[in-house]
């Protein structure tokens, strides 16, 4: 249960669905987010990635989704 990542698979599912690449979510973020920050996020488990609460809205806004459809498990 410490190695699950909840929140890099919502991001990576709604990321593919929207067919978006890391890097095309990079370039709306004005890489305030960066396709290896996401790379990171997506593939760590929650309990190592370091994600701040400022990337994930971020992202959440490139994505168009809310924060919580993020971070809900």
């Amino acid at each position: 249960r410490n190695d699950v990542n909840f929140v890099g698979n919502h991001i990576r599912k709604i990321r593919m669905g929207r067919y978006l690449t890391r890097e095309d979510v990079a370039r709306a973020a004005s890489d305030l987010v960066t396709s290896e920050m996401l790379k990171h996020i997506e593939e760590t488990p929650d309990r190592c990635s370091d994600v701040t609460l400022f990337q994930i809205r971020v992202i959440a806004h490139v994505l168009d989704v809310s924060v919580s459809e993020l971070i809900e498990p």
